[in-house]
Order: structure tokens, then sequence, then C-alpha cells
């Protein structure tokens, strides 16, 4: 189980190709990324569009999510 923080979501996104890219497009595939309900929102704060916001969040609703506690 992976959890991917949301800079390298952006940077996949964005169509950004480096090390961290490469590992989340694996890991998609292999079925091995979670993802954490905090990153899930903050991810979808950067779209501009209903399409792309749309179709990002049905995407992701597909993957385990967990949620994260602030410590305190």
């Amino acid at each position: 189980m992976i959890i991917v923080d949301t800079s390298v979501w952006i940077d996949y996104f964005n169509g950004t190709e480096n090390k961290e890219t490469d590992l989340l497009d694996a890991t998609l595939i292999d079925g091995t990324v979670v993802i954490g309900d905090i990153i899930f929102l903050e991810i979808l704060q950067g779209f501009r569009n209903d399409k792309d916001y749309n179709r990002t969040k049905k995407t992701l609703s597909t993957l385990d999510q967990y949620e994260i506690k602030k410590a305190s």
C-alpha cells in the first residue's frame, strides 16, 4: 500500500515526468495506491473546470481512501 503526496499527484496530472510520477503510474497499474481524505480534497481543489474535476473525482473515488488525522 502506498499513499501518494499531493505534490506528486499534481505533477502527475500536469504531465510532469519524474521518478515519483513514474512510480505513481506503475503503482496505479498494480493497484497498490491508496489515497488520504485530505489529499483527495487538495487534489480536487486544483481543477479549474467541471469536466476535469468530475472525471478526476470519479477516478480517484475508486481508490481505497483513508482518514488522515491531525496529530494532537
